[in-house]
């Protein structure tokens, strides 16, 4: 799983003392924030290290998806977009990439015992998002987790992920 990208944010001079410190943190991005983090609020300072780290987040997203599209399109069977084969599979850490949007919701349980999902067609009680369940649980386990656009989303589901195995 790719590491998380850090932005440094520093005044110039503190900048190289800390980058010679930190060559072997992979994650640490090339460019970083010339100025004193104290002097932005945490909003600004999202804001302007989410722009540092951008390009990088979407060139990534863009070849999960590939990966993605090769992997449903294949027969392989290392992809799917049913929500009855993905809560199982991110509960037994087998999800390498689960892809949703912020939009879409499926409600339903997770009957743990019969090991059955049951959808439901609205929020009733009782019932949870059962794609941030499967978000959480992916993440937990070491998975990666990808929220795009409503347009991006293969046709034929609310959700989709490639296997592990």
């Amino acid at each position: 799983m790719p590491a998380v990208p850090m932005v440094l944010v520093a005044q110039p001079e503190i900048q190289g003392h800390i980058r010679a410190l930190a060559k072997k943190l992979p994650s640490l991005s090339p460019r970083g924030l010339l100025e004193n983090p104290d002097s932005l609020s945490e909003v600004e300072l999202h804001r302007r290290a989410n722009a540092v780290v951008e390009p990088q987040l979407t060139s990534g997203r863009a070849v999960e998806r590939d990966r993605l599209d090769q992997a449903l399109n294949n027969g392989s069977g290392r992809a799917t977009t049913e929500i009855a084969q993905i809560i199982p599979a991110a509960r037994d850490g087998r999800i390498d990439t689960l892809f949703l949007t912020a939009e879409n919701h499926v409600w339903g349980r997770i009957e743990e015992k019969a090991e059955t999902i049951v959808v439901r067609k609205s929020d009733e009680t009782a019932a949870e998002d059962l794609l941030d369940a499967a978000a959480v649980v992916t993440l937990l386990k070491g998975g990666r987790v990808e929220v795009l656009p409503k347009k991006e989303m293969p046709e034929s589901g609310a959700a989709a992920a490639i296997f592990r195995y």
